[in-house]
């Protein structure tokens, strides 16, 4: 909780300095906002990672040169291997890395890939150096996310984006304070993860109650999060990407990851999903389009996977979520009629709504517990 207070007032002091410094001319705006961002970012790294994590902060700071070098310097037909391959390469060796660990690793490797993209679309030209930082570093999409674009952090710093009304963006704000704060850790105190910290008796009654909670759990504090950061942003006048739009309303597990985490299940979809399944149907016309699309589903799963964490474990739990897509896709490929029919009757979509959310709270369940958690999970509800 204190790691969340930190990060939650690092938020509102740098809202509250860029709001100011927002007003200089447009001529200074671009580097006096760039600055600060990189400023109040580097801030947050060292208070939320102690005195430790100065060589992080230091290691970061080369890795993103490194990068914006890549940037400005290779040629767009490289810019795939280079700025979209390479960040997703990197995650499992920086990630297990003794030397150093680096915070807020994923979101950043991750706004490259998506970075990458916007250059090979010629979304986006030239890369300034402060600019590029700034975006790495910005405080409101650090630590918590979102997969904001580079295009949407040129909008701010050029002033071109619209601020939301300051009631509107209060109001969501205290949404979002409400479900990092009170909801989300009242929640966690009914779930695995910490029922079996606490050492507490567990009967197998409470399972399918507590599994629900967790993902719950996850959502308020995840979209609570997602709501601050927009708000914030809001105020500022950047526009931030929204991460979830109501993900327990739907009746599989493809369009739950649709609505769930969306900037990383459609930078997953663009960077993975989609050339994978057009480079295999070149490449190997006779293979059925059926097996193309699997194949590139459980790899997209798998990226989503490596996302949250490099070991095995967190493997299988993309893998766990790609064989559930896989097989909502193939059951409304096979018998759309019987689904859609199923699906309109009073019964039939709250039964898919709750078998898709179990689904998806066994897999969340899972990842939070570890191997170990698992098994003695297992245990206790046994006996």
């Amino acid at each position: 909780m204190d790691h969340v207070l930190q990060i939650l007032l690092g938020m509102l002091v740098f809202t509250a300095t860029a709001r100011v410094l927002g007003g200089v001319s447009l001529r200074f705006r671009s580097r006096i906002l760039s600055l600060a961002s990189i400023a109040a970012g580097s801030a947050l790294y060292l208070h939320v990672g102690g005195y430790a994590a100065t060589r992080s902060l230091i290691s970061f700071a080369v890795l993103a040169c490194f990068f914006w070098l890549i940037c400005r310097f290779v040629p767009r037909k490289h810019l795939y291997s280079c700025l979209v391959l390479l960040p997703i390469f990197l995650l499992v060796p920086l990630k297990r890395s003794n030397f150093v660990e680096l915070l807020g690793l994923s979101y950043a490797m991750f706004r490259l890939c998506s970075l990458g993209m916007e250059m090979i679309q010629q979304k986006v030209g030239r890369v300034a150096f402060l600019d590029f930082m700034g975006f790495l570093f910005n405080p409101l999409t650090f630590f918590v996310g979102p997969i904001n674009s580079y295009s949407h952090h040129m909008q701010w710093l050029h002033g071109t984006a619209d601020r939301v009304r300051f009631d509107d963006s209060f109001l969501r704000m205290s949404g979002g304070f409400f479900k990092v704060l009170l909801l989300g850790p009242a929640l966690y105190q009914i779930t695995y993860p910490y029922l079996l910290s606490m050492g507490s008796h567990l009967e197998l009654i409470s399972f399918p109650i507590c599994t629900l909670l967790f993902l719950f759990y996850i959502y308020l504090n995840f979209s609570g999060f997602n709501d601050i950061s927009i708000a914030l942003g809001g105020m500022i006048g950047m526009p931030i990407l929204k991460n979830f739009s109501h993900p327990f309303s739907q009746t599989n597990p493809s369009d739950f990851w649709r609505h769930w985490h969306m900037t990383l299940s459609h930078l997953a979809r663009d960077i993975v999903f989609s050339p994978l399944s057009m480079l295999m149907a070149r490449r190997f016309p006779r293979v059925p389009l059926q097996v193309v699309i699997g194949v590139s589903i459980i790899v997209s799963f798998l990226l989503i996977g490596l996302w949250h964490g490099s070991s095995g474990w967190m493997l299988l739990f993309g893998l766990y979520n790609g064989i559930g897509v896989l097989l909502a896709t193939l059951l409304k490929k096979h018998w759309p009629a019987w689904f859609k029919r199923f699906a309109k009757t009073w019964y039939g979509r709250p039964t898919l709504c709750f078998c898709t959310t179990f689904y998806i709270a066994l897999g969340a369940t899972a990842l939070g517990l570890s191997p170990q958690g698992v098994e003695r999970l297992i245990t206790a509800i046994s006996n």
